[in-house]
């Protein structure tokens, strides 16, 4: 029986493309900071988090955007070391994939460290003025219009999946919703292709995709393996005091229909 041997061209920033070919392909592009169209980066005044880690000086105020993990994260660092920090995000609370509590315990702790939250606010524009600050404007849940001026701006609002003129439609691998279509051990619809880590559904984390990179070779290789457990995958916001969390909260456990165990009263 012949065996199937794959051919696919790689080009780099110069033009030059080399040609590759192996039985499997695994497709590992990652992902990149989501843009917004009201929020345009210039990576220098208006930035996403690859840029957050590289300034080339400490700003003396920051506004972040967006109040997940990434955000968080950021907002903990850059006030440690002394910039003014304002957090604004869209929804009622911080960390909103977390169980409530912990989103008022975070807020608590936070602002106690002189950092500034708006929650329930969205931005409406972001533009560098003449003075080289960025203009923000922003929008209650109520119609409140206001306007910050801030040093940096840092989009931290998720994250877009690097799968662009990567030459799927040319293959013919479907995609939906900005990820790519796999099986528990990571197939496309196309054989010989697969695709691990933040361009398949599932947690856009380091270790998932480590664990998806691992569970598909071996499937590859002959080994037996088991799918992995989307429900059983811890998380991590590294602030102080930091967030640790696996499976649902209480919220999704209840409107899934889960029976929550309480100790009897004494």
């Amino acid at each position: 029986q012949r065996q199937m041997c794959i051919r696919d061209s790689i080009i780099d920033q110069n033009g030059s493309e080399t040609k590759i070919s192996g039985d499997k392909i695994i497709i590992a592009t990652g992902a990149r900071s989501r843009e917004l169209p009201f929020l345009k980066k210039d990576g220098k005044k208006i930035i996403g988090y690859r840029e957050a880690m590289t300034l080339g000086k400490q700003p003396k105020d920051i506004v972040i955007v967006g109040s997940g993990a990434i955000g968080i994260e950021f907002a903990y660092f850059y006030n440690s070391m002394g910039t003014n920090v304002t957090i604004v995000e869209y929804l009622d609370r911080i960390v909103p994939v977390e169980d409530s509590e912990i989103s008022k315990e975070l807020e608590k702790s936070l602002k106690k460290k002189g950092i500034h939250i708006l929650t329930s606010t969205e931005v409406e524009k972001a533009e560098i003025n003449s003075s080289s600050s960025v203009d923000v404007t922003l929008k209650t849940s109520k119609g409140e219009k206001s306007i910050i001026n801030t040093e940096i701006v840092l989009s931290a609002v998720g994250i877009k999946t690097n799968i662009e003129n990567i030459g799927l439609e040319d293959v013919g691998i479907i995609v939906d919703r900005d990820k790519i279509l796999v099986n528990d051990f990571y197939q496309t619809n196309i054989p010989g292709y697969y695709a691990i880590g933040d361009i398949v559904p599932g947690q856009a984390l380091a270790h998932v995709a480590s664990a998806e990179g691992i569970t598909c070779v071996e499937k590859l290789a002959g080994l037996h393996t088991e799918p992995i457990d989307y429900g059983n995958v811890p998380g991590c916001t590294y602030a102080t005091p930091e967030i640790a969390s696996v499976g649902m909260t209480e919220a999704k456990a209840r409107e899934a229909g889960c029976l929550l165990y309480t100790s009897p009263s004494p």
